[in-house]
């Protein structure tokens, strides 16, 4: 019987599985100086955070000194809802509108509410045109 011979393995291939152990190694020794080295995203988050406004904005500026004429909130913080569609918005963007901001109420974390689609003055308005705007600001 003749002896069946394999071609020989290229030498990158060799040179890979003999040092395998090694590779491993130095992989898991990177992780762990990275892991201790560079700090977590959490905490540079923390440390760097910024507001989303500059707190010399004209815009900010007047809703912080809303917030203490009307002693509402002293939070640089706020959020505008905007609902659009293409044909004036039905009653059940209303029912939506209306869960947005039951939800909205029940949370801690907001202090105060302005609702411009939900007065009887401004309802009218956002009902016909087709892009209405529905704000809520907290």
């Amino acid at each position: 019987m003749a002896a069946s011979t394999q071609p020989a393995r290229p030498r990158i291939a060799r040179m890979i599985r003999w040092l395998a152990p090694v590779i491993i190694l130095a992989w898991t020794a990177l992780i762990l100086v990275l892991n201790l080295a560079v700090p977590s995203l959490e905490q540079v988050g923390r440390e760097r955070g910024l507001t989303a406004s500059s707190r010399d904005a004209p815009a900010m500026q007047a809703i912080t000194r809303m917030g203490k004429v009307f002693e509402e909130s002293d939070s640089d913080n706020f959020a505008t809802v905007v609902l659009e569609g293409q044909e004036p918005l039905a009653d059940d963007v209303r029912a939506y509108y209306d869960g947005l901001i039951r939800n909205s109420r029940t949370t801690r974390n907001t202090s105060s509410m302005c609702r411009i689609y939900g007065e009887t003055g401004s309802r009218r308005g956002a009902r016909k045109a087709p892009t209405a705007r529905l704000f809520t600001c907290s």
